[in-house]
């Protein structure tokens, strides 16, 4: 079962917000609702892992997460706002690992240059770090300091979403071969919303989102038999566990 789901709010689009208190305006961190939709997200995880034992869809009802971010800081903190809301030492090896093929999409609206060796997690002191992300961080999940795929700034819509699937193809691949061969684990990739919208094209390639996505946004899919060996998508951009976490009008 693996869910793939958007960061928390940013801090730097957050109501009433302070620029001042943002270090690095290209890796802002969540604001205190980006903290609470991440924890809300880890519960309507569990909800639903539940409900998919129930149905046959994983093989115990209290598996291991296995959790994958993206390196940007806001990514890291919402991984680990999660994790806060799932049981004791249910994080596989109580371990965040950080890929860059799951990373923000590197366009030049977005980005003045290649910004990945000054996020916070490189440019800051592992006690700076600890601040945010209080958590065991590994770089690279298949190997230790080495990612599947880095992005190349500049990028455009199609070699992000072939460098997407590049990363996702082979996460899956090392998840399912070596580490769920019993299918007691579950799979849970904080990204961004090109991201998110990445994966369900890849499972549905006449998929199209042109709405934007909210906040901790997720999609749910499971590869069993029925699946025929593809992902089946059971939930595509959830959103309803932050329907109860008050938002300022704006």
């Amino acid at each position: 079962m693996i869910f793939v789901v958007r960061h928390g709010e940013r801090a730097d689009q957050m109501f009433n917000r302070n620029d001042n208190d943002i270090e690095l305006k290209f890796d802002p961190p969540i604001s205190d609702l980006g903290k609470k939709q991440s924890y809300a997200v880890g519960l309507e995880i569990q909800a639903l892992v539940s409900e998919g034992f129930e149905k046959g869809l994983i093989n115990t009802a209290n598996p291991q997460y296995v959790i994958i971010s993206s390196p940007f800081i806001r990514c890291l903190q919402t991984a680990y706002h999660l994790s806060k809301s799932l049981p004791s030492q249910s994080v596989y090896n109580e371990t965040i690992f950080y890929e860059e093929g799951i990373g923000e999409f590197m366009g030049v609206d977005l980005f003045d240059d290649d910004t990945l060796n000054h996020l916070y997690i490189r440019q800051k002191s592992e006690k700076d770090i600890k601040k945010l992300v209080p958590y065991t961080l590994r770089e690279g999940f298949e190997k230790i300091q080495e990612h599947i795929v880095r992005p190349k700034y500049p990028e455009n819509a199609g070699t992000a979403f072939e460098r997407i699937q590049t990363c996702y193809s082979r996460i899956l691949e090392h998840f399912m071969n070596e580490l769920n061969k019993k299918g007691d684990k579950v799979l849970i990739l904080v990204t961004h919303a090109f991201g998110v919208s990445t994966v369900l094209q890849i499972h549905n390639p006449l998929f199209y989102n042109d709405t934007g996505t909210e906040y901790t946004i997720f999609n749910q899919i499971i590869y069993d038999k029925s699946a025929k060996g593809k992902g089946k998508v059971l939930i595509k951009l959830y959103s309803k566990h932050i329907l109860s976490i008050a938002k300022p009008k704006l």
